[in-house]
């Protein structure tokens, strides 16, 4: 038997939980480049805009990475109403 969730239960949950529970319709995301943080990415992307949601912008970095500083400048450029990482 599985003790946690899946990913794409949770994935789709979020996105459906934002933008129907917080009104959130516009997102930033930071994409941790490994297994986990792309295949969430891919399930968050596919499921979000089904909720009336879209991904503003999106962008991958390295686990590596210690300063965010133009990615969420960016990010921030697109207006989101929220910052998924």
């Amino acid at each position: 038997f599985r003790g946690t969730t899946t990913m794409t239960w949770n994935d789709d949950s979020y996105g459906q939980f934002l933008a129907e529970e917080l009104g959130i319709k516009k997102v930033a995301e930071l994409v941790g480049q490994d297994d986990t943080g792309l295949e969430g990415s891919r399930i968050f992307n596919q499921e979000f805009p089904k909720y009336g949601g879209e991904v503003v912008y999106s962008e991958q970095y390295a686990k590596t990475n210690k300063d965010f500083k133009a990615l969420l400048s960016a990010a921030k450029a697109k207006n989101p109403q929220a910052l998924k990482t």
